[in-house]
């Protein structure tokens, strides 16, 4: 009887020592997941500060670049508004505003015949047609950079594209008198381009519109 109460005994102080064994596991593994899960909080936290400050400097960054712009605007450094407009595209190449005010600048800088600058002017007036051809000021402004470069056909094809583009505008029509046209030649050419700019070759960069836009005005009036 003595044994078997020993035995017994053993066995139950064999199964205590397992259960705290068990729960010391246990308690480990818990201990562990709370580390990581600190841990994990910790990086998450670390990676939040660190984009918040990634923002914070791109405001500051942003609102230097502004101060700058407006400085350059103002003073009329065109050569520096050029350049801050440049840095807004790398950020943003789709903004359609900022390529036509990268061309105004573009253009003013090249004013003194500068053939690079105009180019460049050029070039950025036309990225702004391929976003959205449908804004009249755009084809006016690439229309004044053609005659800049001495391109009086495709200037003429330009100004004509504003005018059908907006109709009503005038600024298009004075531009094309500035190129020799009289005022009764400028209101027949618009009232016979209407039809033929509606079957013209579908281009979002405007060459294909200049070309056809050109020929018409072959046929209609030689400067």
């Amino acid at each position: 009887m003595a044994l078997r109460a020993s035995q017994e005994e053993l066995l139950t102080r064999e199964a205590a020592v397992r259960r705290a064994e068990q729960e010391a596991h246990e308690q480990a593994a818990a201990a562990l997941t709370m580390q990581s899960e600190i841990v994990a909080s910790r990086i998450a936290l670390a990676e939040a500060e660190r984009a918040e400050g990634e923002r914070s400097t791109a405001v500051i960054t942003l609102k230097a670049e502004l101060g700058a712009l407006r400085e350059a605007l103002a003073e009329r450094d065109w050569g520096l508004a050029a350049q801050l407009y440049r840095k807004a595209l790398d950020r943003d190449p789709r903004d359609l505003p900022i390529w036509v005010q990268y061309g105004h600048a573009l253009k003013e800088a090249g004013e003194l015949r500068d053939p690079e600058k105009l180019a460049q002017a050029e070039t950025a007036y036309r990225r702004a047609l391929s976003l959205d051809p449908r804004i009249a000021d755009t084809h006016l402004q690439l229309g004044h950079v053609l005659k800049l470069q001495g391109k009086i056909e495709d200037a003429q094809a330009a100004y004509l594209r504003a005018s059908v583009v907006t109709p009503s505008a005038s600024d298009p029509l004075d531009a094309l008198c500035g190129l020799g046209w009289s005022r009764a030649e400028v209101s027949e050419l618009r009232t016979l381009i209407q039809p033929a700019a509606a079957e013209a070759p579908s281009s979002n960069s405007g060459d294909g519109s200049s070309a056809y836009l050109g020929a018409v005005v072959a046929g209609s009036h030689t400067v």
